[in-house]
């Protein structure tokens, strides 16, 4: 069973880098249902994914944890543009295989209101096509640094979330997606964010 699904993730892992390949890690549109599975809070309160898409527009975003440093990176652009995308009535979800006593790590430096979700079994990454093997993801010095048992509270040991973005309507469509087709790291600016955020209200 382990094998099959693993197998299924690698099949949706390769859908979403056929779309990336398009523009080479610019904007795609996507125009698809964005799963809707269970992510958890800080407070280990579950929250289901498709019930946020219909209280708001989302951009939401895929990122390694809050020891990964280009992530964080990312993450402050997004708080850069946080005022802008809440005005057009978007809110800012971001979700890392982090367990919830890590999520802090993430946004403890930022001002902002985005929220930090857990999905330390890698579900939500591999419903979506962005969950990627750590040993392919990182380099061999970093993967063995990284306790994966640790920071995802054994819940996985294999299973890294991609750095990519997407955007959702309220209707749970995926609008447009945001990253690059080896799943490395691209860095979307504020410009880019708010362009494609314009984009996906058409």
């Amino acid at each position: 069973m382990f094998t099959k699904n693993l197998a299924r993730v690698f099949l949706l892992a390769a859908v979403v880098s056929s779309l990336l390949s398009q523009l080479s890690g610019r904007q795609v549109t996507v125009l698809q249902k964005a799963p809707t599975v269970d992510v958890m809070r800080s407070d280990r309160n579950t929250l289901n994914l498709g019930d946020a898409y219909s209280s708001a527009p989302t951009v939401l975003t895929f990122y390694h944890g809050g020891w990964c440093q280009q992530c964080k990176t990312q993450l402050a652009e997004l708080a850069r543009s946080e005022d802008e995308l809440t005005s057009m009535g978007y809110q800012l979800l971001v979700i890392s295989t982090d367990a919830p006593e890590f999520l802090h790590e993430s946004t403890a430096n930022l001002k902002t209101a985005m929220l930090a979700l857990s999905d330390s079994s890698a579900a939500a990454a591999s419903a979506f096509g962005v969950a990627r093997r750590v040993d392919e993801t990182l380099g061999e010095n970093e993967a063995q640094n990284l306790n994966m048992a640790e920071r995802t509270g054994g819940h996985n040991t294999d299973l890294l979330a991609a750095p990519v973005i997407y955007i959702i309507g309220v209707d749970g469509i995926e609008k447009v997606l945001f990253g690059k087709s080896d799943f490395t790291h691209y860095f979307v600016t504020k410009q880019e964010l708010l362009q494609g955020a314009v984009d996906a209200m058409w």
